[in-house]
């Protein structure tokens, strides 16, 4: 479902908040609040991008985002399907998840009044300053929602599609040589595989303490081989951690994989894409088939958020893409930038590409959502709950 916290650039620490405690009313003040995770600062949207948007209070999304035109247009919530000119707007694209919100045909955007928790809200002339400019992180209302589809616009006429959902809801599955399109599941490829007929599955695979399988050892996920140098997994306390550079579950790092067990838990081998890390490349194309400047259609990655608890599941097909630009395009979305360490909170792995890069789910809006070649795959993240 398309919920959003919208957390202004000035101050990201913060986000756009109904005034009070729980409370939708016509002219309810909207200001800037330090997050409390409360549905006072969850937002229904149902198309970021798409002009003719209403933004709705998860208090109660009878009421949505309106301006105050009795000179000061302030911010305030009004009643859904008020005046279409002060109830419904257009979006600026700024950067990976970052817009511009533009009151419907009228040069007036939404704007920070200031930087500190009970700053104020309004609508004013555009300036292109960051004050105008508001993160729509994906998140929960009313507790976990099963899976939110998106998709965000990198570079030139190439668009990364994403499936956001909380990481207890992933299952790795062998599709046994069998398309997404065609199946009952909802999610993405996963890891390498062998060529036909074989059904062997190459990437370390663990799902509810469980080998990924049928096949047998080594070819039933308990290697990597030449197609990855890292694990990402998850406990059974819903922590997830990375190991990297390990080629197999005998090395002794690998413990803690090798021993996984109960309802929940799993665990992902490919190629870490060590977000937040300048000098990345090098591990990254340890023990790995191909190099980061490799182009081809086709991108497959999977990236987790221990801060919050999700899995993003992301693809891309519609251009030719590195690595190294997939790799970009993704540190775009979630707003990081290199430094000397890798990040502990955003995780990160490259999975198998080109012809197997394949997303199936619904868009609460258009549809089914169908991204790729079709192609048989073997193993795949798919969600537990469709």
């Amino acid at each position: 479902m398309p919920y959003y916290e919208l957390r202004p650039k000035v101050n990201e620490n913060l986000r756009l908040n109904v005034s009070g405690t729980s409370v939708a009313a016509n002219g309810q003040n909207v200001t800037l609040y330090s997050a409390t995770g409360s549905n006072d600062q969850i937002w229904f949207v149902q198309n970021v991008g798409a002009t003719g948007q209403t933004i709705l209070s998860a208090i109660n999304q009878a009421y949505g985002l309106s301006a105050n035109t009795s000179g000061t247009w302030n911010c305030c919530l009004y009643t859904t399907g008020g005046n279409p000119s002060t109830t419904t707007f257009e979006f600026e694209y700024v950067d990976g998840g970052c817009w511009r919100v533009k009151l419907l045909n009228q040069d007036r955007y939404l704007t920070c009044d200031g930087s500190t928790s009970g700053s104020n809200v309004s609508w004013k002339a555009k300036t292109g300053g960051d004050e105008q400019v508001w993160r729509f992180y994906p998140t929960f209302v009313n507790g976990p929602q099963n899976y939110a589809y998106m998709k965000a616009p990198w570079g030139t006429g190439k668009t990364i599609h994403i499936i956001r959902t909380a990481a207890s809801n992933i299952k790795l599955v062998n599709l046994e040589r069998k398309s997404l399109s065609g199946g009952k599941v909802y999610g993405m490829n996963g890891g390498f595989f062998d060529p036909a007929p074989s059904v062997n599955i190459l990437n370390i695979a663990k799902c509810d303490g469980a080998y990924v399988g049928p096949n047998p050892a080594p070819y039933n996920g308990s290697n990597n081989c030449w197609c990855g140098n890292g694990v990402i997994y998850r406990r059974a306390d819903g922590q997830m951690f990375f190991v990297e550079g390990q080629d197999a579950l005998t090395e002794s790092v690998l413990a803690p994989v090798k021993n996984l067990t109960g309802q929940g838990t799993w665990a992902q081998g490919g190629a870490g894409m060590y977000l937040g890390k300048t000098d990345w490349i090098t591990p990254a194309e340890y023990g790995f088939k191909y190099k980061m400047s490799d182009a081809r259609y086709g991108r497959t990655g999977l990236v987790v958020d221990n801060g919050q608890g999700f899995a993003y599941l992301i693809v891309n097909t519609d251009a030719e893409m590195s690595y190294i630009q997939f790799r970009q395009a993704i540190m775009t979305f979630f707003n990081l930038t290199d430094g000397a360490t890798a990040s502990t909170r955003y995780l990160g792995l490259f999975l198998d590409s080109g012809g197997s890069t394949q997303l199936r789910c619904l868009n609460p809006q258009n549809g089914s959502v169908n991204i790729g070649g079709g192609g048989a795959l073997c193993e795949a993240i798919t969600l537990r709950d469709t």
